[in-house]
Formats: C-alpha cells, structure tokens, sequence
C-alpha cells in the first residue's frame, strides 16, 4: 500500500490541515464535489469525478490539485540584499550620467506683443538659444487706454494694483495648533533616500572630543529626517466598507424612499411595506456576512499563517482608557493624565528615605575604589561597517523608534557611506570611553496591567523606547567584551 504524503486533508468538508473528527464546516463529497457527504454519494465508479477545489476531473483528495498546498509555487531565490542595492545603485547613477549630458538641440526664442504696456517686472527666462537666433516683433503703435474703453487688440493688459490688508494686531498670546490627518499613510521612495543621504552624510568625519561626537550625532540624525521628509508622499488611505451587491443597494433605496414618504403620510400600508424591507434586508446582510467569512475561512484554508492572523486579530479588543482618579478627583482631559502619570512615576523613582545604612554604604565606596586602582582601562577592539551591517539587517522592522524617531527600516537603507559616518562615531566613543546622552533619552510609554483597574495611575507598566542606534553600539560592545 502506497504511503500518502502531503498535507493534512478533511475527510468531512476536503480542507487541508484539519481532521474530520472535530469539523463542522458543510461537508463536500470527494468524488462529486456537492454538499453532501461521501458515502451519500450516488455517482458511479465509471463516471469521471470533479474537485471541489478547482472543478478539475479529477477526485478532491488528488495529490496534483492546482490548489493542493503541496503545489503552491517555489518561493523566489534569496538575493544578497548589499549586491542588490549596489547593483540599482550603479543602474541608477549610468542613467543619471546619461541624463544630464542629452543633446543639444537649437531653440529659437521669439518675444510677441503680449508683453502688457503697464505691468511688474518679470524675472527672465534663460534660454539655450543664441543671441543672434531671437528675432523680436514689436508693435508700431500702442494703443491708448482709457478708463471705460476696452482695447481692440486681445493682448493688451491693463494691471491694477490693491492696497495690502492692514495687519491684525493681537492682543492675546498666541496659541499652536496642531491639526493630525487621519487614515493616511507614508510612502518612502528608499531609492532615492539612499541618493540624498549619499550627497549629504560624509564617508570619514573629523571628530576629536565628546563634544564634536554629541555635534555629529546630532547632524546624522538630522540628515535622516530630511532625507525622508524628502523622499516620502502622504497619501491618505480610505478604507473599503462592506461590498453590497447593486440589488440590495436598490431595495436599501427603496427602503429609505418609503420610509421618507411614511414620515411625510403616516400611511399604515407605507409602514408595513418598509418594515417587509428592512427584514429582508437585514437576512440579506446576515447570509453576505456569513458568505464573506467562508470565503475568508476556504482562503485561509491554503496558508496556515493567515490562521494564525485571523485568531490574533478576532481576540485582539480594543483598549478604552477610562478617566484617571487623581489627588484632585477624576481626571478627563489627556494634558491632565500625562501630569498625573508624570507625578506617580516621580514618585516611585525616588531615593529611599532614611536613615542609611552607613556601613554598607562605606563598603560599596572601598570595592569601587579597589576596583579602579587594580583594574586598567582598556578599550575594546574598534569595530568595523561590516560588523555594523550584521547588527542593522537583524533588526526588527516593527520595533518602535526612540527620542530620535529614527525606525529600523530607514536603518537598514543606509547607503554604504552612512554607515562608515555611524561606525566613526562608535570608533570615537569607544577611544574616547563615552557614552552620548542623545542615546540615554527615552521615551516613557505606560501600558495598562493586565487585570488591574485602569483608573489608577499605579496600575500602568512604563516601557522606555531608547534610540536605536545606541542599541547597535550596546550589542557591537557585548560582542566584543
């Protein structure tokens, strides 16, 4: 007997990666494919069968199914990120060159009589033509203008300047509004980031002390966010409602026609009519929701990780943070939570009260002493951009940013010269034995206790977000130690 291999198959409904013994979906016959079960099945031996799957002549339980999982097609070869990049980097830079020397065609530039009589002085425009290609027409006679005459010529223009708006003078403080677009999302063209961050970020800086080491990671930092301001597009994203076929579109519409005309007549036969559509519009939607599940479900069917996302993103629930109960009462608005949570963190971060215990404090003191005089400082090896690259590529690419703001995507499309700019400044820290405060600023984020009563300010988890580019330099050292 021939050993089957392969996934996973239903007996019951023929899905993959399930047995029948806990199914409940509609069973499937495997030799018909109609929604019964197959030993209901009437159809012959010497009839040809049909898949359910993909309507084939052949059995659902047949190995060389088009939508079997054992035949889904081989994922695309790895291709070495770096000799990708520098590969479009070099296609990118013959295109450029090619572009900026084209050939040189001759433009011959001729002035009208469009030029208005009256007007402001326009820049001119720079031309590749010679001087002796232009050739000027100028009218032999302007015409007059006068106050209620329009001119016969079309290409007289009379201007008129108006006074400028007298300027508002305020009395009060001026006050900053921030307006945040929602449902948009930014598109980063990571090319052409690679471009600007490449004419901008030096290879090889000068750096001599901590203080042109705190100036030059505050540069690198700035070059980063220009460099993607510049290279991103914001486009805001409308997300899609529910498809509604167009015959319940029409009875939605006739529904609300009626009811309009129920409101204006009070008809009783109007009101039974609109209450018969809306039952039945309502057994509509309920059977094109359930519809939309199974074919969510038989799509899933196929690729066990979309599983494992439809069950994260059905027990994930939204999060409703309540009002915090302060030293003052309820707190509603956002600035008065932060304040109150900024309290209850400067509260539990605090020194313990005294009194002290001299005498452990007196043996800290003398084993640190003991420790510097025995102990010779010597810096770890210096380090290298490859070593930096090992560290970026491992990078999460959904892990949140630090105070610097910088994600670990635009990290990982650093061109080659940025990373030599970034492992100079960790060279330079480590001849130096200094550690940059850029990198010691976090960000508090308090997350609520599983559990706990969300109204206190006690039961939050503060998480800091610290830069990641100070955890590159962290983890370069551990290795090295």
């Amino acid at each position: 007997m021939r050993r089957k291999f392969g996934p996973a198959q239903c007996f019951r409904c023929q899905g993959f990666f399930h047995s029948s013994k806990y199914c409940t979906r509609n069973p499937k016959c495997v030799k018909c494919g109609k929604p019964h079960l197959t030993k209901d099945c009437t159809k012959m031996q010497s009839e040809e069968p049909t898949c359910c799957h993909c309507q084939g002549k052949h059995p659902a339980n047949y190995i060389g199914c088009p939508n079997n999982p054992l035949n889904r097609p081989p994922p695309p070869p790895k291709v070495n990120f770096w000799q990708e990049r520098a590969r479009k980097k070099k296609e990118m830079l013959e295109a450029a060159k090619a572009k900026s020397n084209p050939e040189a065609q001759p433009v011959v530039f001729t002035p009208t009589q469009t030029k208005p009589t009256t007007s402001s002085q326009q820049p001119q425009v720079p031309s590749s033509s010679s001087e002796s290609n232009q050739q000027a027409q100028m009218p032999s006679s302007s015409p007059e203008i006068h106050p209620s005459h329009v001119p016969s010529q079309q290409n007289h223009i009379t201007t008129r300047k108006e006074p400028p708006p007298p300027l508002l003078r305020l009395s009060h403080r001026s006050t900053t509004l921030r307006l945040y677009a929602q449902n948009c999302t930014t598109f980063t063209n990571w090319n052409l980031f690679q471009e600007i961050l490449h004419s901008t970020i030096p290879g090889n800086p000068n750096i001599s002390n901590a203080n042109e080491i705190d100036e030059k990671i505050a540069q690198f930092t700035y070059n980063i966010h220009s460099a993607i301001n510049q290279s991103s597009k914001v486009k805001v994203i409308k997300h899609n409602i529910t498809f509604i076929p167009r015959s319940l579109r029409t009875k939605i519409a006739e529904k609300n026609r009626l009811r309009k005309q129920w409101q204006a007549t009070r008809f009783p036969p109007i009101k039974q009519e609109v209450n018969r559509l809306q039952r039945q519009i309502r057994r509509d939607l309920t059977t094109l929701k359930k519809q939309e599940w199974d074919d969510i479900l038989s799509d899933a069917n196929s690729y066990p990780d979309d599983i494992h996302k439809i069950i994260r993103k059905k027990k994930t629930s939204q999060i409703h943070y309540p009002p915090l109960l302060g030293y003052r009462g309820l707190v509603y608005d956002t600035l008065d939570k932060a304040n109150l949570f900024a309290e209850t963190l400067e509260e539990t971060f605090t020194e313990n009260p005294e009194p002290y215990d001299d005498d452990h404090i007196e043996d800290v003191e003398r084993q640190v002493r003991r420790f510097f005089r025995t102990t010779s400082f010597q810096p770890p090896p210096l380090t290298s951009p490859g070593e930096v690259c090992e560290i970026i590529l491992d990078l999460e690419n959904k892990k949140s940013p630090g105070a610097d703001q910088i994600k670990n995507v635009a990290l990982k499309s650093l061109p080659i010269n940025a990373i030599t700019y970034l492992t100079k400044i960790f060279n330079r820290c480590l001849v130096n034995g200094y550690f940059p405060p850029a990198w010691k600023h976090a960000i508090i984020t308090l997350l609520p206790k599983p559990g706990k009563d969300a109204k206190f300010a006690t039961n939050y988890r503060p998480i800091s977000l610290l830069s990641t580019i100070g955890k590159i330099f962290e983890k370069n050292n551990s290795q090295k130690t």
